[in-house]
């Protein structure tokens, strides 16, 4: 009698197991499609820049709708240095370059 509720105990386990992974090959495929509620282009969070300090701190600036806010990550948790500053515009392409000529309008 051991014999068979061993053989019944494996096949249940291998059963379950092969369910389980049926199903996370399922929710990879299909589910994470359904799991997005925005487009990628249309992000309101971001993290612009990090920087680590030491192997135990780390400086964060995250973007949230124009807004960021400077975070530091450390053992302790996570703080919050400075929020609310207006997000750096970087200008799209840079000045063109102005050369200065000798000659005037007034010499042509």
């Amino acid at each position: 009698m051991e014999f068979v509720g061993l053989e019944r105990f494996l096949f249940s386990f291998v059963f379950v197991l092969g369910l389980i992974g049926i199903l996370g090959l399922l929710a990879r495929k299909y589910g994470a499609k359904s799991l997005n509620i925005k487009p990628k282009g249309e992000a309101r969070l971001q993290v612009t820049e990090t920087l680590a300090l030491d192997p135990r701190f780390r400086l964060f600036i995250v973007r949230r709708d124009e807004v960021e806010h400077l975070i530091v990550k450390g053992p302790e948790g996570v703080q919050v240095i400075e929020s609310g500053f207006p997000r750096k515009k970087e200008p799209l392409l840079p000045e063109e370059p102005q050369f200065i000529s000798g000659k005037t309008d007034d010499d042509a």
